[in-house]
């Protein structure tokens, strides 16, 4: 899910995944880069792993970011203004924790829910 600076609602992305062994058996990275602008200005992505829990339930979810203070405002992720840059998410695989899936079911709404906190 892609949380652009140039939108201000979040939507669906297509990012390419890497398999580490040529195969979907295989570790998944995401190649976020082509997904968040500012390459000049920030040329770093942060990432970590956000572990949402409901219900007793654990959905984890892997953030990919830039944030500067030059970069633009991102007004899709809430309109205060808070923060600066564009954000993907993407689900943790439950086999692997070490790898990354496509959102499914709920997995929007959560990403929407978390991520302004």
């Amino acid at each position: 899910r892609l949380y652009s600076s140039k939108a201000t609602r979040p939507g669906p992305a297509n990012i390419a995944v890497r398999c580490t062994d040529g195969t979907r058996k295989g570790l998944q990275y995401a190649n976020v880069e082509s997904m968040l602008d500012g390459a000049v200005l920030q040329p770093y992505i942060h990432d970590c792993v956000v572990t949402v829990h409901e219900l007793g339930v654990k959905h984890r979810f892997a953030v990919y970011f830039k944030r500067h203070i030059r970069l633009p405002i991102n007004t899709s992720i809430n309109g205060n203004g808070a923060f600066r840059g564009d954000v993907v998410v993407m689900r943790v695989s439950a086999a692997n924790t070490q790898s990354v899936v496509n959102l499914r079911g709920r997995d929007a709404s959560l990403a929407d829910w978390m991520l302004p906190r």
